[in-house]
């Protein structure tokens, strides 16, 4: 970033940051319950019928 950028830039590249952030702790999220869901659920199954 340039030290001599605007203000509206400044706030657009935040703005963008932050909306790629939040995106991606998003999709972290969705990825680690859509991993663990299958492994709690069998684990379970496996606990309550052993």
């Amino acid at each position: 970033m340039k030290s001599s950028a605007t203000d509206d830039t400044t706030a657009a590249e935040r703005a963008w940051t932050v909306g790629h952030a939040r995106a991606f702790i998003v999709g972290l999220v969705v990825a680690l319950v859509g991993f663990w869901m299958p492994v709690v659920f069998g684990w379970y199954l496996w606990a309550t019928h052993a």
